[in-house]
């Protein structure tokens, strides 16, 4: 039976990685450098070949496609592809062909919150330590090399070695990210509003003594 959905697996952006982003400029993102987008979700999308506007599309956190996370690697995503989409297919075969695959992912609308220079072994650096960014496309060409997607129907046995590396530190990545978030759930259902903070914010107490904010919206502040 054709399946109607394929998963892709991937990292959009990689850490303590140095790379050259033009003009001669070094660049290179922290740990936790997407730790604002990942703990206020916002509307992101996957692109296929180019940062343009009018890319396709190929998944989206707002349609619940498209969901990221992090571990010591970098930033990495899950996205579900329809493949009613009949271009699709043609895009599976170019991310898994041999030659020139198109099996990097590059980061977009990249906006810099916080960063500090370094200096580095190949030169002065900015090292990124908050940034936000609005999509992330597949491309055969990207400033960071250690990125990569591959699909997760297809046996890894013949894949590339970096692909197989990868995938199993994904794996291992995506449950600790689970176990993380099932944890917060857990701390957030047994919070207890103790006041308000002068901007209307809950104080909240957790039974180990923790105290949280908790904003008008019901989001609770980690």
């Amino acid at each position: 039976m054709t399946p109607t959905h394929i998963s892709l697996r991937g990292y959009a952006a990689v850490y303590g990685q140095t790379a050259h982003i033009g003009g001669g400029k070094l660049e290179q993102f922290a740990p936790g450098a997407f730790a604002q987008i990942l703990d206020r979700p916002r509307a992101i999308d996957l692109r296929w070949d180019a940062h343009a506007d009018d890319a396709p599309r190929l998944a989206s956190s707002t349609s619940g496609t498209l969901s990221f996370f992090e571990d010591d690697h970098g930033l990495g995503f899950l996205a579900k592809l329809s493949m009613k989409d009949i271009h699709n297919w043609s895009r599976l075969r170019s991310i898994t062909q041999r030659t020139k695959p198109m099996s990097l992912v590059s980061v977009g609308g990249l906006v810099i919150k916080a960063s500090r220079q370094e200096s580095l072994q190949l030169g002065a650096t900015e090292v990124v330590t908050s940034a936000s960014i609005d999509h992330v496309t597949i491309c055969n060409d990207a400033a960071y090399r250690g990125t990569a997607v591959w699909p997760t129907h297809l046996p890894l046995a013949d894949a590339p070695l970096k692909i197989q590396e990868l995938d199993a530190r994904w794996t291992d990545g995506r449950a600790a990210w689970d176990r993380k978030l099932a944890a917060r759930r857990k701390v957030e259902a047994s919070l207890r509003p103790i006041g308000r903070t002068v901007s209307g914010h809950m104080v909240m107490l957790a039974p180990d003594g923790r105290l949280f904010q908790k904003t008008v919206s019901g989001r609770v502040v980690w």
